[in-house]
């Protein structure tokens, strides 16, 4: 762990921010920080989330780091139920993803296996890990990172293709069945390229889930055009 201790997750409500970047992850953990949460920052490599908790700190936003392979169901379930132990989380915030560029006809069945696991498994662990908590408060919200490429064939990131179109059918699963409990879960399917600077630029796209978050149940997917 790095960062904030588990125990700073009892005074505020937490948001769980998994497959933590330098780009949209940690534009999700600074809009919900400056909304009053604690972002749990989750993913992989301990180093790169150390550097983040040490931007947000700069900031003067506090963070803690959890490292854990969002591939590994059992090992992202641990980890979220330690956070949750500290306090249950009221937010998750997938944003994780396996990419591996490639036509479908060269695509080896090992490597779709893997960004599926990252993409999709992932997302259906994490969300059965938090809403014991959620349930037992009757209310949460569960946001998930879509994209464009869930709505049609693409060639050269076919298992990108696979992925969003699997996670986007996931989502709107879940958003059925939890929302008579008073569950918020949606998607923020983003239409294009995440690069700073532009009409996708990462700040924006945070702002938009931090609407969604806002918003009255009811709503399951926007999808962002940069507009």
């Amino acid at each position: 762990m790095t960062g904030s201790s588990l125990d700073d997750l009892s005074a505020r409500p937490s948001a769980l921010v998994l497959g933590a970047g330098a780009g949209l992850g940690l534009a999700l953990a600074r809009r919900f920080a400056r909304e009053g949460y604690h972002p749990v920052l989750v993913a992989r490599d301990p180093q790169r989330l150390h550097a983040l908790v040490e931007r947000l700190g700069a900031e003067g936003l506090a963070a803690t780091a959890l490292p854990a392979d969002l591939g590994d169901p059992a090992a992202l379930t641990r980890v979220i139920e330690d956070a949750a132990r500290a306090g249950a989380p009221e937010v998750l915030l997938y944003n994780a993803v396996g990419y591996h560029p490639g036509p479908a006809s060269a695509l080896p069945a090992a490597t779709l296996a893997s960004d599926l696991a990252v993409g999709v498994v992932g997302a259906l662990a994490a969300a059965q890990a938090v809403l014991p908590g959620m349930r037992a408060r009757g209310r949460g919200t569960l946001l998930f990172t879509g994209g464009g490429a869930a709505f049609g064939p693409s060639t050269q990131v076919a298992t990108l293709a696979v992925q969003k179109a699997a996670l986007r059918n996931l989502v709107l699963s879940l958003a059925e069945e939890l929302e008579p409990e008073g569950l918020r879960v949606g998607t923020v399917t983003v239409a294009g390229w995440i690069q700073p600077g532009t009409a996708f630029d990462p700040d924006r796209i945070a702002d938009v889930y931090w609407a969604m978050h806002r918003r009255a149940r009811g709503e399951h997917e926007i999808v962002f055009r940069g507009e």
